[in-house]
């Protein structure tokens, strides 16, 4: 039987871990996933309310849960943390979810059966944006649907398109693979830039791990009220823009950097052209804006070393 460790990374944010940790109860009493299970819980910020959380929980959790602190503030540290630990569990499979997101009934057994046709080493699924409120409703058009990436579609670097770790699962000889080689599955590196994930598929493909996608694995990611402005969602754009630009140093040669900068250039003289015309549509501006702003930010990235910045996301840290 599949044996599969679920790490979720937590920070401040255990009504949402909550309603997330009913969401896992509900699916292991289904009886839909024929696979031996394990969560583990990581708390990014130990105050202990979520320690006190997964207690109670402990005994009546559907799957087995588990639960560590990882005071070095920051996802990296924390998804570092969750990957270490739940090798000491020895599964076949390790997966991701994020805290604020939740699987729907199906999510985990698409995944495993995705794996199990296919045999690849990384499995990710898909994610569809809550439509639960106005505020969601009105910034919707501004988050990119993966399932409408193409099948097999690469970024510049071999990697799938389309993927992140809010719904992801690969083999255990990933990580062991990547530590023998001295390196952190999530580069400290790129802490609270938005691109650890995708700087970790693309060594996973350059190690000879295969990647593949599974549309029918879906997550629904939640949308917290601070996030719902559209200051909030410009401030996204920009680390969006400085994130691709850092996976192009990281990954790309010195003619990928020039080609990208440039392109971003004129890109954005071309939004620029448009904005006159777009104020007659608020849904067009909004859109514009935000390009605008993903562009900046790449420009921004090219011009200034520095990767680690000050953002909306972290200024609670």
């Amino acid at each position: 039987m599949t044996t599969i460790t679920i790490c979720i990374c937590t920070c401040r944010r255990v009504a949402l871990l909550s309603k997330l940790l009913d969401r896992l109860k509900a699916i292991a009493e289904e009886d839909r996933v024929k696979a031996h299970v394990e969560i583990l819980v990581v708390d990014n910020a130990p105050t202990g309310e979520v320690a006190s959380l997964c207690r109670e929980r402990r005994d009546d959790s559907g799957w087995p849960l588990h639960f560590v602190e990882e005071p070095d503030r920051g996802l990296c540290h924390a998804r570092n943390r969750a990957v270490l630990t739940a090798l000491e569990y020895k599964p076949e499979f390790i997966a991701f979810l994020d805290d604020d997101d939740l699987p729907k009934a199906d999510w985990l057994r698409e995944l495993i059966a995705h794996q199990q046709e296919t045999h690849a080493d990384i499995v990710c699924g898909h994610w569809e944006l809550e439509q639960s409120d106005e505020g969601s409703d009105r910034f919707a058009h501004l988050y990119r649907d993966a399932r409408a990436t193409k099948q097999g579609k690469q970024d510049p670097y071999g990697a799938p398109r389309g993927c992140a770790t809010n719904n992801m699962m690969f083999r255990r000889e990933v990580i062991e693979v990547m530590a023998a080689a001295g390196e952190q599955p999530f580069a400290l590196e790129l802490e609270f830039t938005g691109c650890e994930d995708n700087d970790f598929l693309i060594r996973a493909v350059r190690k000879g791990f295969d990647v593949t996608r599974c549309g029918t694995s879906i997550v629904v990611r939640g949308v917290e009220p601070e996030r719902q402005s559209f200051r909030a969602q410009l401030h996204r754009a920009v680390k969006n823009g400085r994130a691709k630009m850092m996976l192009c140093r990281r990954h790309g040669s010195t003619a990928d950097r020039w080609r990208l900068t440039l392109t971003s250039l004129l890109k954005g003289i071309g939004v620029l052209a448009t904005m006159p015309v777009a104020v007659f549509s608020s849904k067009l501006a909004r859109k514009q804006a935000y390009r605008l702003a993903k562009l900046a930010g790449c420009l921004q990235c090219a011009i200034r070393r520095d990767e680690v910045f000050s953002s909306y996301y972290t200024r609670s840290a």
